[in-house]
């Protein structure tokens, strides 16, 4: 049996090189990465360019891809962030670390998040007005230490997405900085609160 002859690539500084095993691939941060077939070197390309920030984060796009609310490559959606937080949170529930009650809380955190960011919406474009609206929608009728444990609990959501690597960079929220209500004045936007 005579060996392989690997296709040549398309173009000098094309980033891929012929895997004997019929596809372009690429070794980033000592692992092979594997991009597509040789016979479409421009999808191989176009998948290597979609997710190649995302390896070089530590993430791995094979395990994200299945993962509904991610993009092509390196884009944390809302739906990511708080799933994989709901997700993490039952191993803490059963190893006594989290109660049920807490749970609870934290999920409607993330209904919030996803009602009022949208589910689809890339967390790297929400911006500190976003929170601001975020903070305005809340019930009138919360007092101040419901809307401090909301907020501190949405904070939270955002701060795992950073940990867990799932953001490139720690999410601008501002809330609770100037504009959580002053429960004497319903509806206002008033004195700061530190979470």
């Amino acid at each position: 049996m005579s060996p392989i002859k690997k296709p040549a690539k398309p173009h000098p500084d094309f980033p891929l090189y012929a895997h004997a095993g019929k596809v372009w691939a690429k070794k980033i941060l000592g692992k092979l990465w594997y991009f597509g077939p040789w016979d479409d070197p421009q999808a191989a390309l176009e998948k290597y360019l979609a997710q190649k920030d995302a390896i070089l984060a530590g993430r791995d796009p094979r395990k994200l891809a299945g993962v509904v609310g991610v993009d092509s490559g390196d884009g944390c959606k809302v739906r990511l962030l708080v799933n994989s937080l709901l997700n993490a949170k039952p191993a803490r529930m059963e190893s006594g670390q989290l109660s049920r009650k807490m749970f609870t809380q934290y999920h409607d955190a993330c209904s919030i998040i996803v009602e009022q960011f949208g589910k689809e919406s890339q967390v790297a474009a929400l911006k500190p007005a976003d929170f601001s609206a975020c903070l305005a929608a809340l019930p009138k009728t919360w007092g101040l230490e419901m809307i401090g444990g909301t907020v501190g609990r949405i904070r939270s959501v955002f701060k795992f997405g950073s940990v867990e690597q799932l953001v490139d960079r720690p999410v601008k929220e501002n809330v609770g900085e100037e504009n959580v209500r002053n429960v004497g004045e319903v509806g206002t936007l008033g004195t700061q609160l530190d979470i």
